[in-house]
């Protein structure tokens, strides 16, 4: 079975079918050597504006914020991963926007 990754309706039906949350490569703090790690690295200050491009329905966004990231964006293709990550942050974060 193929997966037409550029489709916006495989991911619209992907999020649809499994709203559960996915990392496709690694959680943002998951081991030395993370992504926290280099990110915290190359971006200190925690008001600079950040773009999570391809979001989905990661944890990403929420971990930026939990490490004290003030200005988040997340973009995705998929309005269904949007929802989603409106609906998990929306409340709890108010640094988060999901477009």
């Amino acid at each position: 079975m193929s997966h037409n990754y550029g489709s916006i309706d495989y991911w619209e039906g992907r999020y649809q079918k499994d709203p559960n949350q996915t990392e496709w490569l690694q959680r943002f703090a998951s081991e030395p050597g993370d992504m926290a790690g280099i990110i915290c690295d190359m971006i200190p200050d925690g008001d600079s504006k950040i773009l999570v491009v391809g979001c989905g329905f990661s944890r990403m966004s929420e971990e930026l914020a939990d490490e004290g990231y003030t200005n988040v964006t997340s973009i995705d293709i998929s309005y269904n991963a949007i929802n989603l990550c409106k609906e998990e942050y929306g409340e709890t974060y108010s640094g988060l926007t999901f477009k």
